[in-house]
């Protein structure tokens, strides 16, 4: 499944916040942003806010009870792919 991301910096709870979307839902989520729920070593939305444009585009590797594992694959992300190139799950 495809997720697309966008950024919201006017969000009341997280200025980091990072909403993810699925084409036939809307909004399912925000990504993860805190080390108490970002799954096993995948980036937090805090180390990517700063590296993306406005929004992204990813694919669900993982549906867990947790949450979702998913790679970024493209949209702004040019940055990120060059610099977590070995760790791709976010």
């Amino acid at each position: 499944m495809k997720v697309t991301l966008y950024k919201e910096p006017d969000n009341k709870y997280d200025k980091e916040a990072i909403r993810v979307e699925a084409r036939a839902l809307g909004k399912i989520g925000y990504m993860a942003n805190s080390p108490y729920t970002v799954l096993g070593e995948s980036r937090s939305a805090g180390r990517l806010y700063d590296l993306i444009d406005d929004g992204a585009t990813g694919r669900v590797l993982y549906v867990l009870p947790q949450g979702l594992v998913c790679e970024l694959e493209e949209t702004g992300f040019e940055k990120v792919k060059k610099i977590y190139k070995k760790h791709r799950h976010y």
